[in-house]
């Protein structure tokens, strides 16, 4: 587990929601649903688990999580995410299959049925559920409590299921179809919750049976109930208008925003995005500038509908909609404007007629942008939920917004106290000032080729990457750590003193005494007095121990400890740093050496080679042909292929395919 988890995991809400494990390349491995977010997720990093589970949690290095209203919600949000993102360990969910539902079917006598596929058909549809075996297990329940037909409509007898009370077989017996629809309502009911009356009913048969010994009976009823008390579980009806919608939530705090948006499609919430930024001007005004600029992004396509807060001027939202669409459209106060100038032009007498005709031609223009926002605007609608299903989608939008915002808060306080109290207590260590800037310093070479050096800052903990400074060696031959170290130490102090530019509180060299020892004559030649310390590796690379002090000395350190993590941190840093710049700057080097000089090969057709070969290895494997194919010219093609691989081997095909090269200043 790493500090980013260690540190969301203090900061779950105790909410209903649902979470994301991601990996190392952020890549989304796994999607939960939980009725304590809290709870469940600090459940994965405590405790023992099997070996799937554990496989699982070996691979987290970052998660998230979606505040909910309720434990439906999560489960409808679930099967949306885990179809999004079909994360390898969701096993069960992660097919291109559609979702079940169940369905009370639009017909004079209706049906119960599972299906995959939501429909505008006029059908009652309920879900989705999480897999098929949960859709029949519910259906199997309405079936002993709500006998749907489940016989054909040119049935002669009454089917089996009309033996078992299963089916009414309305056709044989001319059952009233108002009593589907009855039966349709209390589905409805029943699956929303308000089972109470059906409980009721059943009790009271129950007792009925048991009171007439048909104890059999009696025994289903009673099964019925406890079934019914198992799925007490809120459901929600699948929305039937199934149009598109974004649902925009925000939250400001401390100077900052965050815009949560909800992408409803088909009814079903399937994506959000989440923004923060610093805001500078009324918050109000900022939330519309976002929703123009984010509409202006061409991956965002218009829905149907966009659901905004109460607080926010719902015509303002329109303009800033339509003109992100339609460019410089007209606001409403324009249209009236243009419908205005438009009867104007049309009544007035003017004495040019080629002036009144270009007056009408402009006007138009006009009229024809105000009807395009029309149009859109149409199209389009912007709606602000005062109650009900859609109010509560705004809200938790914004719920999220908060939720994240104040994350970004949480994660970025303790961030900050740990690196300050880290800088603090290393400066007391050390018995220094507390070191607000530390340079550190490392050399990167392969057998003396391609010397480099590289310096990285690190101001309060936190790196400073404008800062950072790549040096070549110019003046050491040969691998020469020593050398290397003093010519660059040199030359960035001494330019220090003249530029009179900002010095280090604590120098912290990669390696060991030698490293130190140098650093310190060349700060004694150059006048300076900054404190030096040296971070030691083991021999598996890693930091092992700090050296300071004069004499040279090693700092106890735990291990566990901030100060230590810190200077893991700068090591690391400045070998990555070092040992890039080392690595461009080799091949660019490797690459150039053995094609210098090459008569009629020049840098363009240097990159032509780089962008089809990729390296000299390939060249070298390549025939005349190839090379030549790659856009050179055939005899500087034979002279590429004679100084990387030695003298060409003709063949009896060698003259044929001289014709088919390209030209070298128009000789062949």
């Amino acid at each position: 587990m790493n500090q980013t988890i260690k540190a969301k995991l203090e900061l779950l809400p105790d909410s209903p929601g649902c979470y994301l494990h991601k990996d190392k390349n952020g890549t989304v491995i796994y999607v939960g649903k939980a009725k304590n977010l809290k709870n469940r997720v600090r459940s994965y990093f405590h405790g023992s688990h099997n070996t799937k589970t554990e496989l699982l949690v070996s691979e987290i290095e970052d998660l998230e999580w979606i505040v909910v209203g309720s434990n439906i919600e999560s489960l409808v949000l679930e099967i949306n995410l885990i179809q999004r993102y079909k994360p390898k360990y969701n096993i069960m969910l992660k097919d291109d299959k559609y979702y079940p539902f169940l369905k009370i079917t639009n017909e004079k006598y209706p049906r119960l049925l599972v299906v995959r596929k939501v429909q505008k058909d006029g059908a009652t549809y309920f879900g989705p559920y999480p897999d098929v075996k949960a859709a029949n297990e519910v259906k199997r329940l309405l079936d002993r409590i709500f006998p749907f037909r489940k016989c054909g409509l040119h049935e002669k007898k009454v089917c089996f299921y009309f033996h078992i009370h299963q089916c009414l077989c309305p056709v044989v017996n001319h059952v009233d179809p108002q009593v589907y629809k009855d039966m349709t309502q209390e589905v409805k009911e029943f699956l929303t919750g308000s089972d109470k009356k059906i409980v009721k009913e059943l009790e009271a048969k129950m007792m009925i049976s048991s009171d007439n010994m048909e104890f059999e009976q009696a025994a289903e009823y009673r099964d019925v109930i406890k079934a019914i008390g198992t799925l007490r579980t809120k459901q929600r009806v699948m929305n039937q208008d199934l149009k598109d919608r974004d649902v925009f939530g925000y939250y400001v705090d401390k100077g900052w925003m965050c815009v949560q948006v909800f992408f409803v499609r088909q009814g079903k919430l399937i994506q959000r995005d989440v923004n923060m930024f610093p805001y500078y001007n009324d918050a109000e005004e900022d939330f519309l500038t976002y929703i123009g600029q984010f509409y202006q992004d061409n991956n965002h396509m218009m829905p149907r509908e966009i659901f905004i807060p109460q607080d926010i001027d719902k015509e303002s939202v329109e303009a800033v909609v339509a003109a992100s669409q339609e460019g410089n459209l007209l606001t409403k106060a324009q249209a009236k404007e243009v419908d205005t100038k438009v009867f104007t032009a049309k009544t007035l007498k003017f004495s040019d007629q080629k002036d009144v005709e270009q007056s009408i031609v402009k006007l138009d223009k006009e009229l024809s942008a105000e009807k395009r926002l029309s149009s859109l605007l149409a199209k389009t609608q912007i709606v602000q939920p005062s109650r009900g299903e859609k109010k509560q989608l705004v809200n938790m939008a914004t719920k999220n917004a908060q939720s994240q915002l104040q994350l970004k808060f949480d994660v970025a306080e303790r961030d900050i106290l740990k690196t300050t109290k880290a800088v603090e207590n290393l400066g007391k260590i050390l018995g220094i000032p507390k070191p607000v800037r530390i340079e550190s310093f490392d050399n990167s070479n392969i057998m003396g080729t391609s010397p480099v050096s590289a310096m990285v800052v690190f101001i309060d903990g936190k790196p400073s990457k404008k800062d950072y400074r790549k040096y070549k060696i110019k003046t050491v031959v040969g691998a020469d750590d020593y050398a290397s170290m003093r010519e660059v130490m040199t030359r960035r102090y001494s330019r220090a003193l003249k530029e009179e530019t900002a010095l280090p509180d604590l120098i912290a060299m990669d390696g060991g005494a030698g490293q130190v020892n140098i650093a310190k004559q060349v700060l004694k030649e150059l006048g300076l007095s900054i404190p030096v310390a040296g971070m030691q590796k083991n021999d598996k690379h890693q930091t092992s121990e700090l050296l300071f002090g004069d004499p040279l000395d090693v700092v106890p350190l735990s291990r566990q400890s901030q100060e230590f993590f810190l200077l893991t941190r700068i090591q690391d840093e400045v070998h990555r740093f070092a040992i890039t710049f080392h690595r461009q700057l080799r091949g660019k080097n490797t690459f150039s050496s053995k094609l210098d000089g090459i008569v009629g090969l020049g840098p363009k057709r240097k990159q032509k080679l780089l962008t089809t070969f990729k390296n000299l290895k390939a060249i070298e494997e390549a025939s005349v042909q190839e090379v030549a194919e790659a856009g050179i010219p055939y005899e500087v093609a034979e002279r590429v292929k004679t100084t990387l691989s030695g003298p060409i081997q003709e063949n009896e095909n060698w003259e044929s395919l001289k014709d088919n090269v390209p030209l070298l200043e128009g000789k062949k």
